[in-house]
């Protein structure tokens, strides 16, 4: 296998993973009219939309890290390629555990009614934040695809380097609401958070089908003298 393809269980689950973090998203329960994030989180944990969006964020979160071991056992990567996965491994394996962990806070909703002190909440603290380690391994592993060496590797990386840096920030961002920051400025950045989660979901998409197309190319080679 050379430099310039991926594994086909890679690109198969890369692919996937963008398909499943972008349905995951679009169902994620909103709460426009919450002042506090005790409001937000005592609002959302209580809509079924809940279920069906953790759900398929964890999917999408166990595929990424099949992708990235998947990545870690093949020999064609640039010499960089075995700190980035040395720090996107245990990243990803954390991001499985705390995104399980997040699923299930609806059973603890009662603690976040008009509390900061919720045991709830502080858990959703600690998720948001685990949330952007997840975008930082993203921009990590984008950048490594981008020196596999192919144009359409590197076209694809900047999409998954801004878009998880970016997604990344405003997941930091959100633990720090009301403590460190005003819910207003909050508010005020989070119609650009579905700008980066939408580049996430388009590396994901055309880096794991540009992969997955040369390694199909590469199992079926085209027959010589044939039309």
């Amino acid at each position: 296998m050379t430099a310039n393809r991926i594994p086909r269980r890679a690109a198969v689950s890369l692919r996937a993973t963008g398909v499943l973090f972008l349905v995951g998203v679009i169902l994620h329960p909103h709460a426009p009219k919450a002042h506090t994030m005790a409001q937000v989180a005592y609002t959302q944990t209580g809509q079924p939309d809940w279920w069906p969006a953790h759900l398929f964020l964890l999917s999408s979160y166990v595929l990424f890290a099949v992708f990235v071991f998947s990545m870690s056992r093949f020999d064609g990567l640039p010499p960089a390629a075995p700190r980035v996965l040395s720090f996107a491994r245990p990243i990803a394996v954390l991001c499985v555990v705390a995104m399980l962990v997040h699923l299930l806070l609806p059973l603890g909703r009662a603690s976040v009614a008009h509390s900061h002190h919720g045991w709830a909440l502080w858990v959703k603290d600690v998720v948001e934040s685990v949330d952007a380690l997840w975008a930082l391994a993203v921009a990590a592993v984008a950048w490594l695809l981008g020196r596999i060496g192919t144009a359409d590797h590197r076209i694809s990386a900047l999409l998954g380097v801004v878009g998880g840096i970016g997604f990344a920030l405003f997941s930091a961002l959100v633990p720090l609401t009301d403590v460190v920051v005003s819910m207003q400025l909050t508010r005020s950045l989070l119609h650009v958070v579905p700008v980066f989660g939408l580049l996430v979901v388009a590396w994901a998409l055309v880096a794991g089908s540009v992969g997955f197309l040369q390694t199909r190319a590469r199992i079926n080679p085209p027959v010589e003298g044939a039309p």
